[in-house]
C-alpha cells in the first residue's frame, strides 16, 4: 500500500499549485494518476486466505468481513479511474474533486482495517 500512497502524494504535489496547472504539471499529474489507477489493482492478492499470519498492520476484520474489504477495494479502483480521467482533462477543479475521492476512499479502508 506504501507505494499507492506515494503516487497519491506526488499527484497531491500538482493539486497543490496556487496557479493552476501548467503543461509540465498536467502531464505530470496525469501519469502519476494513471499510476494510481494502476497500481489499485495490486495489493489485493496480499490478503487472501492465509494471509493473516505474522506481524501485521492489518486488523483481522480484513479476513473476517471480506465482503466489506472487497468493497472497498472496488470503490478504490473505480475512483482512481476517475482521478486518471479528470487528471487527463487538465481541469483543476475535476482533479481536485477527484483526488478527494479517492483520498477518502483509501482513508475509509484505512480506517476500518489498518492499525495504527
Amino acid at each position: 500500500m506504501q507505494f499507492l500512497c506515494a503516487a497519491r502524494k506526488y499527484t497531491a504535489a500538482y493539486l497543490s499549485q496556487r496557479r493552476g496547472l501548467k503543461y509540465r504539471g498536467a502531464l505530470h499529474a496525469a501519469e502519476n494518476a494513471d499510476l494510481v489507477a494502476t497500481l489499485s489493482h495490486l495489493p489485493w492478492a496480499a490478503f487472501g486466505s492465509g494471509t493473516d499470519l505474522g506481524e501485521t498492520k492489518a486488523k483481522p476484520e480484513i479476513w473476517k468481513e471480506q465482503a466489506k474489504f472487497k468493497g472497498g477495494a472496488d470503490k478504490l479502483q473505480a475512483e482512481a479511474a476517475k482521478l486518471a480521467a479528470a487528471a487527463k482533462t487538465g481541469n483543476l477543479d475535476n482533479l481536485k474533486a477527484a483526488f478527494g475521492a479517492t483520498a477518502e476512499t483509501c482513508k475509509a479502508c484505512h480506517d476500518a482495517f489498518r492499525s495504527k
